[in-house]
């Protein structure tokens, strides 16, 4: 009897795992993340980062962020601090 069980090795990390990663490496440097169209998903992304409430951006407080517009575009920039809260 299968009780939704999927047997399968997880995803390789990527996307915002592997930029935090290089954003590390990197202390205090920005760097342009992400283009979007929308700038209240600009917005919406660079608070998420600050607060670190996704993942990749853990704990709250090691990511600064901040989005631009420019022209038709809002661009994410994000630079690593490492001065965060961990909950260790």
């Amino acid at each position: 009897m299968n009780l939704g069980i999927v047997w399968e090795e997880p995803a390789p990390r990527g996307g915002h795992d592997l930029i935090a990663d290089q954003l590390r490496e990197e202390p205090g440097r920005w760097a342009r993340i992400d283009r979007l169209y929308q700038h209240k998903n600009a917005l919406s992304i660079a608070r998420s980062i600050r607060l670190g409430r996704m993942p990749a951006y853990e704990p709250p407080g090691d990511f600064d962020a901040c989005s631009r517009v420019q022209g038709a575009k809002s661009y994410v920039y994000v630079r690593y601090l490492g001065n965060g809260v961990s909950n260790e």
